[in-house]
């Protein structure tokens, strides 16, 4: 008898496939279009407050169904507010007059509003009798969760040479989604958390390594980008880690509340939620990297 953690390979069903397929192409296509134009008719701002819209509804739709109409409004419009503030460069050219930088400005002012966003809730929360400390606490988290990732993206792509970066950060997660879903359909017999996620496998999460490192291989690819030939895939390994975790801890939230999928949204794969949850892990990964990494070549000055 085979141990509960070994199964049999599933393998993939066509139509499935084909489903998640071309919903995956569609989805790129304007998540990529978005991520190129920028602030150009401040595409990538609207496009990222209404990405923050859906998945915080999402979110607390699973986590809190009943949660105080007023608490949830403000976790939601906290969410919309954070990837905004990383894109007004009015509002970095305000706070340059405190901290002249360009990323830890954002950091700075999306910090202020965090800080802003929990005051509101707990003088709320205070007053109001209808309202819970825990459905505070959840709408200031589910907001961050959110909202703080898809700021990190905007921070990521308004650098120097951020374009590229931003777009090796979310292809690196879609490469490792993509190929965790097929080294899993068709090799994965030993599962990760089988209580959580039971398609999780560690087959799958070595091919979802692979598929990560291939992107992030490109970096070499960078003129006068003088990097140790290791770092691209030191860097593609936590990338497909961070990814994983993200998608998985998303996993427990839906196991949690009993439900299948975030959403209906995006057909063959469920809700947005669904989509975003392994690149709101891996962006704040790579950010903290971006920073980490200006720090040690004695290059902060450029952040």
């Amino acid at each position: 008898m085979a141990p509960p953690s070994s199964s049999r390979p599933q393998g993939i069903k066509s139509s499935t496939f084909i489903t998640r397929t071309v919903t995956a192409l569609i989805w790129g296509v304007l998540f990529l279009a978005a991520l190129y134009l920028g602030n150009t008719f401040l595409v990538l701002p609207i496009f990222f407050a209404l990405l923050a819209l859906f998945c915080s509804t999402e979110f607390f739709d699973i986590t809190a169904p009943r949660m105080n109409k007023t608490v949830r409004s403000i976790g939601v419009m906290l969410s919309i507010a954070l990837p905004l503030i990383a894109a007004a460069r009015q509002i970095q050219g305000f706070f340059n007059q405190l901290l002249p930088t360009g990323i830890m400005t954002g950091i700075f002012a999306l910090f202020c509003a965090i800080a802003l966003g929990l005051c509101v809730l707990l003088g709320y929360t205070a007053l109001n009798p209808t309202s819970s400390t825990k459905d505070a606490a959840l709408a200031l988290f589910g907001s961050i969760y959110v909202g703080l990732p898809l700021a990190a993206i905007i921070l990521i792509r308004e650098m120097e040479s951020g374009l590229f970066f931003a777009l090796l950060t979310v292809l690196s997660v879609w490469a490792s989604d993509s190929f965790a879903y097929i080294g899993g359909s068709l090799l994965g017999r030993h599962k990760i958390a089988p209580d959580i996620s039971p398609k999780k496998t560690w087959e799958g999460l070595v091919f979802a390594i692979l598929g990560s490192v291939v992107i992030w291989g490109f970096m070499l690819m960078i003129p006068n980008l003088h990097i140790p030939f290791m770092v691209p895939f030191l860097v593609g390994l936590l990338v497909a880690i961070a990814a994983f975790i993200g998608d998985l801890f998303e996993s427990s939230i839906k196991r949690e509340a009993g439900v299948k999928d975030s959403g209906i949204m995006l057909p063959g794969h469920g809700g947005l939620l669904d989509r975003m949850d392994s690149l709101f892990t891996a962006s704040i990964l790579v950010l903290l990297i971006i920073i980490i990494a200006h720090i040690i070549l004695g290059r902060a000055d450029l952040l």
